[in-house]
């Protein structure tokens, strides 16, 4: 204020200049005539925040099960150092798996070690702070004791205020539904040995440092989640009654708690509904989701609507590869939705990953991801919805299209030279073989990896008719349970491809998948299907002029009748040996000669079952088949064996374990083993190798899921029972 601007005074007063501008932090100011704008902001220091002990997070919701391992993990990080630097615990996860009753839970039995504990909620549709940061700020404000008219107008003076109130302080805060990094660094306290813990469906990437700690929360285990169910129901029985349509619901449902709540819910509201029911509902995969939504008094509670609003979020290239999950089998990889896009891996990489930040999609150690039950049907109704029928047609043919090409590749990484029907040369001239340099561990390795997802695009491939392709993936994808003995997948994928090729009228694939398909369906004890399917095979192969297929034919047959007919596999194994060696196919051939030795043998005619198979295995071992070469000197030490050449049989048989082992040719390292048991066990010197034999050849077939398990199982304990009984009776024994 300038002197010339004062208004006259008396005569004789002296001249006061009192100029003020700026903030002044005095506790008094005196002044005089005033002009111009006055603002008095005196709160900050005239009325201080109370300090009893606030505890706003709300209770965990009744029915709260598991999470012991997550709570003990969050609960640690939380009580580290009481005076040590502010912690930050974010839990992500999937919208609905639990992460609100997990922070809720760890609030309540952590809460007691803190002088307060705050609660700010972004995602509340009723007095929460719905995402606005003012809002949280005064939540924590008034907690703290700030008077509503004492309340800072803007942000950044209500974080500066939270901080200074906080300093003193060690607190708890507990943010749920945070979608940005901000929205958790503004509400962090100050006070040492204090600690904020987030829920959100993003990783929250940016919020980094030495203080933080992320855990990523999965679905509840399927005990876990039956446990839920039950708690959750007004009648408990209703799942005790029928386990079976509770874990159908449970895994329809993708363990996911608040499907759980809302099945509950839904059988509460309608006591003539059953599990069984809800599971018959939700296997309609067109009805899921709608399925999944109940009334309650705070409004309608729906699976789907987290699901929407992040779609929502997605720009238009991140919901095209969201959609796309909803018609992918399975897990997948970053090159099977660049092949549903039409589109390379590397455009399609920042949208799988901006998916995983949103916790839409689960990366795994192997390179691919998994998504959730819910989710794959939540993005195959946007598919539905969303995009043109062309649009979904094209993108799965492509998926076909792609697991042909690998599954064909994989194939011939592990076999490079068999009788194949399919002509591939086309397409295989076209794609990336990733199988070049790993070779055949590498091609096992994936088809292992992809082997329910190769089923799942079988039964895709005959759905959409496309059947050329589905007995083409059939009979490639059998080079796996050469090696890898899943005897009930392989039964499905050659009924499958079998279906297929009689629907593309191709009689040579329908042979050559009928014959092959009598394998598993012996080795599953199935010996009359097997009968049935051997003899179509032999009459659609006579009608062929590929001297090859028949042969084969003859071989698949001869192993039935060796089983029961010994005399007649020895004559369909030699007219298998006559049709290879008219084709002039030398591999064809040596395998027809192994065959037909393992037969001879069989039989009694030792001798000349050795002088066969040692050509045999010649032939193969120069050929460099050393899978095919190890199974024969198997078969040699048998027949030695039954000679009387114990030491030659029994050198045959252990380094044929060796090489089978190393071919992961697992089957026939079973077999390998039996065969030495048998060896050893009439001799008696050897308990403890023959028991460890069969013991090597139980744990096999077990991991197979072979029907033999039972039967070597049994032998091993009455041959343990049995060498009890002969050492219990020597007279040193006693």
């Amino acid at each position: 204020m300038k002197e010339r601007d004062q208004p006259e005074r008396p005569q004789g007063q002296p001249v006061v200049h009192n100029t003020a501008s700026g903030v002044d932090h005095s506790n008094v100011i005196q002044l005089g005539p005033v002009h111009g704008g006055v603002a008095f902001n005196f709160h900050l220091h005239a009325q201080p925040a109370s300090r009893g002990r606030p505890d706003d997070v709300p209770a965990a919701r009744a029915g709260f099960v598991d999470r012991v391992d997550e709570q003990h993990v969050v609960g640690r990080s939380l009580g580290e150092d009481p005076a040590g630097p502010v912690r930050r615990v974010i839990v992500s996860g999937l919208a609905g798996v639990g992460k609100r009753e997990l922070v809720r839970q760890v609030a309540r039995v952590a809460g007691g070690r803190f002088d307060g504990c705050l609660y700010v909620d972004y995602g509340s549709r009723a007095g929460g702070a719905d995402g606005d940061p003012a809002r949280a700020l005064a939540q924590c404000l008034s907690a703290l004791g700030q008077a509503p008219v004492f309340m800072p107008g803007d942000v950044a003076s209500r974080i500066g205020e939270l901080r200074r109130l906080s300093r003193g302080l060690r607190l708890l805060v507990v943010v749920e539904n945070a979608t940005t990094p901000a929205q958790i660094s503004m509400v962090t306290p100050t006070g040492p040995g204090s600690a904020i813990v987030a829920t959100s469906t993003s990783l929250l990437p940016e919020l980094n440092g030495t203080g933080t700690l992320r855990l990523r929360l999965r679905p509840l285990p399927e005990d876990a989640a039956l446990e839920l169910l039950a708690s959750l129901c007004d009648q408990p029985e209703q799942v005790s009654a029928d386990p079976d349509a509770a874990f159908r619901v449970i895994a329809l449902c993708g363990a996911l708690p608040v499907a759980l709540h809302i099945v509950a819910a839904r059988l509460m509201l309608n006591p003539h509904l059953t599990l069984a029911d809800i599971a018959k509902e939700l296997a309609e995969e067109p009805t899921c989701l709608p399925a999944m939504t109940v009334a309650t008094e705070e409004g309608e509670l729906s699976v789907s609507e987290p699901f929407d609003l992040a779609y929502q979020s997605l720009t238009p290239d991140q919901a095209r590869v969201y959609r796309s999950l909803g018609l992918l089998p399975g897990s997948f990889d970053s090159g099977v939705m660049a092949a549903a896009l039409s589109a390379t891996v590397a455009s399609v990489q920042p949208h799988l990953d901006q998916l995983v930040r949103l916790s839409l999609l689960e990366p795994g150690a192997d390179g691919r991801y998994h998504v959730h039950e819910l989710v794959r049907r939540h993005a195959g109704q946007r598919a539905q919805l969303d995009a043109t029928a062309d649009e979904r047609d094209r993108a799965v043919d492509r998926v076909i299209t792609h697991y042909l090409a690998l599954t064909a590749l994989a194939d011939r990484a592990v076999v490079p030279v068999r009788l194949r029907i399919a002509d591939l040369g086309d397409l295989l001239r076209e794609a990336a073989d990733p199988f070049r340099r790993g070779g055949k561990e590498i091609a096992l390795a994936w088809l292992e990896a992809e082997r329910r997802n190769i089923l799942a695009v079988l039964q895709v491939a005959v759905h959409r008719e496309r059947f050329r392709e589905a007995w083409q993936l059939a009979e490639a994808f059998t080079v796996l349970f050469l090696h890898h003995r899943h005897v009930e997948d392989w039964r499905d994928s050659l009924i499958l491809g079998v279906d297929a090729a009689v629907r593309d009228k191709h009689q040579a694939a329908e042979a050559r998948l009928r014959s092959m398909l009598s394998r598993p369906l012996l080795d599953l004890e199935d010996d009359d299907r097997a009968a049935v399917e051997l003899e179509i095979a032999v009459g659609l192969a006579r009608q062929s002029p590929n001297l090859l297929l028949r042969a084969s034919v003859q071989e698949f047959r001869g192993r039935y009748w060796a089983r029961h007919d010994k005399v007649r596999a020895v004559a369909v194994f030699e007219q298998a040996l006559v049709l290879n060696r008219q084709a002039e196919d030398r591999r064809g051939t040596a395998l027809a000669g192994f065959f037909l030795g393992t037969a001879l043998d069989s039989v009694g005619r030792c001798a000349d079952a050795v002088e066969m198979l040692d050509w045999a295995y010649t032939e193969l071992a120069d050929l460099e088949d050393r899978r095919m070469a190890a199974r024969t000197q198997a078969a040699r030490g048998r027949a030695r064996g039954g000679q009387g050449d114990l030491a030659g049989a029994s050198e045959d048989i252990e380094a044929a374990i060796a090489v089978l082992r190393d071919e992961d040719a697992r089957h026939y390292e079973a077999d390998a083993h039996l065969a030495l048991a048998d060896l050893l066990e009439p001799e008696g010197s050897d308990t403890a190798a023959v028991c460890d034999h069969l013991t090597a050849a139980l744990e096999i077939f077990t991991a197979g899921g072979s029907a033999r398990a039972a039967e070597v199982e049994e032998r091993l304990r009455i041959f343990k029972e049995r060498r009890l009984e002969e050492y219990r009776d020597r007279p040193e024994a006693t």
